[in-house]
């Protein structure tokens, strides 16, 4: 389902692209920018269009009248040689702007793109139809335990005898029920008993090979663990430089919240062990009481029996209330039991309010950087930060309480993308209790990068730069290629050279970034269409043509890393999880169309004109149009400059609010040409549009469903389980 996912958004793209056609031959021809347009008869230069979009290299000088209390517009790295100040002859001062005369947003570029977003609502309205589709056949055809089970999540306290339970459920059921766990609230002792294995693991890590321990056996196991750490140290002619690296390797580790054993001793890991067995032996005589209980029918029906016989809302569990409208029999000992389907059994929701801190300071340092450093360190900034966050959400993840894999790997992928969109379309927030934010990824590769101003600048950086922060992993190229040939065992030597994952939050990721990238740019950039296309099919092929190869070859398949472990994490609704974007990702896309428009051309200049008598600002204006020695901010002084006859004043064209219409000019603030404010009211208009039906449609039928399931009753059976993780389509 992933492939063919990427596959229909690949078919989508390159259909979106098709009709962008007439947006990128324009963009790329000398009509639109003769500085470095192509001509269209040029085929044999067809391949540069790849690099243009609607960044316009065709500047003029402007005399404007009141820039200089604006100047702070101008006064970052990208802007500073386009804002200058020369003597006006008259001892005084005038400020000089040297603006774009290009006009991107125009009524035809911007109904192609109009009709691109059409295009592709229409396509990801089928694209979610059909992901539900496969959903169900896929769950159809892979029948698990827990589709003969249930889960009781609020058994009473005493009630830890597995018969009774059996006895119970048995009523509901033609066939009876299989089996009963009971779930005791006994996580003081699991964690020391993983505990516990984590230290054996890295104190047999640290012995010699083949070595057989018998850890019940304290005084003959700390003999051997002694005699062994003496041999160790008389024995260690390892070089400085080996100790550095494993020194940093190992804190890095450590400072990740990974337990590594390289600055402890044998002799202090052991003492360590026998502390836990101290405590475990202790916590062993405690008597603890239920948590929850999971039970198993012999069929499907019995399992839908007893969730039919239990349907309670949960104001009714919370009240511990049956309101006398059901069969006494259907309750435990008096107590109403909120049951659920139960989840498949390997596990795992996390601390918003880290996640949303971490997107603050992500957006306040690449703001500085982009505005005061280079383009370059900007992207360095932005890869560094996408490479290291979602390894500390991944350490947030471990503290969170997650029912199942699917939950865990959902709520990393929703971590690490991006945390805009629950503030553009609040039912997020209720989506599978884990999907409360989606935060990280979006924000700094797209989001971010619109927000601060002039966006443009970063679509016109340099065509050679490549990410490569993005395919340099340190620690593996140390692993393989210093410690291996330096390993002491066979153990050590393979442990080098283990693969990664491919983690299905992580390729899903990928996946929602590109889409949100190609709606977020595809209004000043058409050719992004053709790129996204691309990148996923390179996506979906390269693992597919790798496996294949290795599938043929004799090589080891470790000796690949992460190519060869495809971590699908099958627990997870790829269906469920898709749902919950393309549509709100494209709607965010006509949105953000909308304002680039709007914002068009992003010059903050409105042209002077003496029959409006709101324009008084620019009377007196000097009427020279020749100037020598012209200051810029970035202390550039320039011998000539040749002004245009029109002069201008300063207009806010960023200070646009919703929706993106032409009213947000004022009379005299006046930017845009007619054809745009055709365009920009047609926008305009089609966001409140979406905007209302989204609230409307999606947001209150799920908020009614919400309440009846809550407040009035449970017949929407797996509603907590199913319906809230398709909240947000």
């Amino acid at each position: 389902m992933y492939f063919s996912s990427l596959q229909a958004l690949c078919l989508i793209f390159v259909l979106a692209g098709l009709l962008n056609t007439f947006n990128i031959l324009y963009y790329s021809s000398a009509e639109y920018d003769p500085e470095r347009g192509l001509s269209v008869e040029n085929l044999s230069r067809v391949i540069e269009m790849v690099q243009y979009s609607a960044v316009c290299l065709s500047r003029e000088w402007v005399v404007c009248a009141d820039c200089e209390n604006e100047r702070t517009w101008w006064d970052n790295m990208f802007t500073r040689e386009f804002y200058g100040t020369a003597d006006d002859g008259e001892g005084g001062t005038v400020t000089l702007i040297d603006r774009t005369t290009c006009m991107p947003a125009q009524g035809k570029e911007g109904m192609v793109n109009y009709g691109t977003m059409l295009l592709l609502i229409v396509c990801m309205g089928l694209f979610s139809w059909y992901l539900n589709k496969r959903e169900v056949r896929f769950d159809e055809d892979n029948t698990t335990a827990s589709d003969y089970s249930i889960v009781v999540r609020n058994p009473p306290e005493d009630a830890v005898d597995p018969d009774e339970w059996r006895d119970f459920f048995d009523t509901f059921a033609d066939k009876g029920v299989t089996l009963v766990t009971v779930a005791l609230d006994n996580e003081p002792l699991i964690q020391k008993l993983v505990a516990r294995r984590r230290d054996i693991k890295l104190l047999l890590h640290k012995l010699p090979p083949k070595l057989t321990l018998d850890f019940d056996d304290e005084e003959g196991t700390e003999k051997i663990i002694l005699d062994c750490m003496a041999k160790r140290i008389a024995a260690d002619n390892s070089w400085f430089i080996t100790k550095i690296f494993a020194g940093i390797k190992s804190f890095s580790i450590s400072f990740l919240g990974y337990q590594d054993g390289y600055f402890q001793s044998e002799e202090k890991i052991w003492n360590r062990i026998k502390n836990t067995n101290d405590e475990i032996r202790e916590l062993q005589q405690r008597e603890y009481n239920a948590a929850s209980v999971f039970v198993t029918f012999e069929t499907e029906q019995g399992q839908r029996t007893a969730l039919e016989a239990m349907n309670f809302s949960k104001a009714e569990v919370f009240l511990n209330n049956s309101n006398m409208r059901v069969d006494q029999s259907a309750l435990f000992k008096g107590r109403v039991l909120e049951c659920h389907e139960a989840p498949e059994p390997n596990a795992v929701l996390a601390t918003m309010a880290i996640t949303l801190g971490l997107c603050l300071l992500s957006a306040l340092i690449l703001f500085r950087s982009r505005l005061t450093l280079s383009t370059m360190a900007f992207s360095i900034i932005l890869s560094t930060f996408n490479s290291i966050i979602p390894v500390l959400v991944r350490m947030m993840v471990n503290y969170e309480k997650h029912y199942n894999e699917g939950s865990r790997q959902a709520s990393i992928y929703i971590k690490i993308t991006g945390w805009l969109m629950p503030l553009l379309f609040p039912g997020e927030f209720y989506v599978n209790y884990a999907h409360l934010l989606q935060v990280f990824r979006w924000v700094n590769t797209a989001v971010i990068t619109r927000l601060i101003t002039p966006f443009l600048a970063t679509l016109g950086g340099r065509s050679k730069d490549l990410p490569l922060l993005r395919y340099l992993d340190p620690f593996v190229i140390l692993d393989r290629h210093y410690f291996a040939p330096r390993a002491k065992s066979d153990e050590e030597l393979y442990f080098c050279f283990r693969g990664g994952w491919y983690n299905l939050s992580e390729r899903f990721t990928d996946f929602t970034k590109v889409l949100l990238l190609c709606t977020f740019y595809s209004a000043f950039m058409p050719m992004i269409w053709w790129l996204g296309a691309a990148i996923l099919f390179f996506q979906c092929k390269r693992f597919a043509v790798f496996s294949l190869w290795l599938l043929r070859s004799k090589v080891p398949l470790s000796w690949f890393g992460a190519t060869h472990n495809l971590r699908l994490d099958g627990q997870v609704s790829i269906a469920q999880v898709l749902e919950k974007g393309t549509l709100s990702r494209t709607c965010l896309g006509i949105i953000s169309s909308g304002y680039a428009y709007a914002q068009s051309p992003y010059t903050n200049l409105c042209s002077c004109n003496a029959d409006e008598p709101e324009t008084e600002v620019c009377d007196g204006l000097t009427t020279q149009r020749e100037f020598s020695d012209v200051l810029l901010l970035n202390n550039t002084v320039l011998s000539e400059v040749l002004a245009v006859d029109e002069a201008s004043y300063f207009c806010n064209q960023d200070n646009v609010a919703f929706p993106p219409t032409p009213q947000n000019q004022s009379y005299s603030n006046q930017w845009m040409t007619d054809s745009q404010e055709l365009l920009c009211r047609i926008y305009g208009i089609t966001c409140i549009v979406l905007v209302c039906a989204y609230g409307f449609f999606i947001l209150g039928g799920r908020l009614a469903l919400f309440i009846k399931c809550e407040f009035l009753d449970y017949a929407c059976l797996s509603f907590h389980t199913t319906a809230l993780t398709s909240l947000l389509h």
